[in-house]
């Protein structure tokens, strides 16, 4: 009796170091590959590292100007000193820097309680459009075919772009990157967009009508 447990014990012990191997090879593969997978991913991740590197580098190169706070004051000050010299109707003027965020704003008294909306529409369609919004209006009316695309352009913009003269891109330099936008609402159109034009010329920056 005691021998034949003995055999059964060694005969559960072989049995057992059988199902260990197997288990410890099944880890050695599944650890083999998690190495395979680590490596891949790393080399991934170096890749998009030198990717974001070199975008960096161009950046960096580049020296694009930003838009600071003195020279969107500049450019309200400067657009609205242009308002009054040729008498134009109480104005409001948006300066929005390259991510489309507000910089400066005015607003004359006497202003329309909607301009400062209209003179925001005017500067983030510009912005947004990558063109001064009197292309965007000239494409309203030359363009009748593209009007089902600008209702849809309103809607999903919740009604944010304004087609009409007024917005202006400012750049760095002529044909240089957009580093903002200036919209202009108070008086008609081609006063405002003058207006725009004349306060980024103040600030020694170019102004993109479209």
């Amino acid at each position: 009796m005691a021998s034949s447990a003995r055999r059964r014990a060694m005969v559960a012990r072989g049995y057992a170091s059988k199902q260990a191997c197997r288990w410890a090879g099944s880890i050695g593969q599944v650890s083999v590959g998690r190495a395979k997978s680590r490596r891949r991913t790393r080399a991934t991740r170096g890749g998009q590292s030198h990717t974001m590197h070199a975008t960096l580098t161009l950046t960096e190169d580049r020296d694009m100007a930003e838009l600071t706070l003195k020279l969107a004051t500049t450019i309200v000050e400067a657009a609205l000193r242009k308002a009054r010299e040729t008498s134009c109707a109480p104005l409001a003027v948006a300066v929005l820097d390259a991510g489309g965020h507000l910089k400066a704003f005015a607003r004359e008294d006497g202003a329309g309680i909607i301009r400062p909306q209209i003179a925001l529409g005017k500067a983030w369609g510009a912005l947004g459009m990558g063109v001064g919004s009197r292309m965007l209006a000239r494409r309203v009316v030359d363009q009748p075919q593209q009007q089902a695309f600008f209702t849809a352009l309103n809607a999903m913009s919740d009604g944010r772009v304004v087609p009409a003269a007024g917005g202006v891109l400012i750049r760095e330099g002529t044909g240089g990157p957009v580093i903002g936008a200036v919209g202009v609402s108070g008086d008609i159109s081609d006063k405002d967009e003058a207006c725009a034009v004349a306060g980024i010329a103040a600030a020694k920056l170019v102004g993109d009508t479209g």
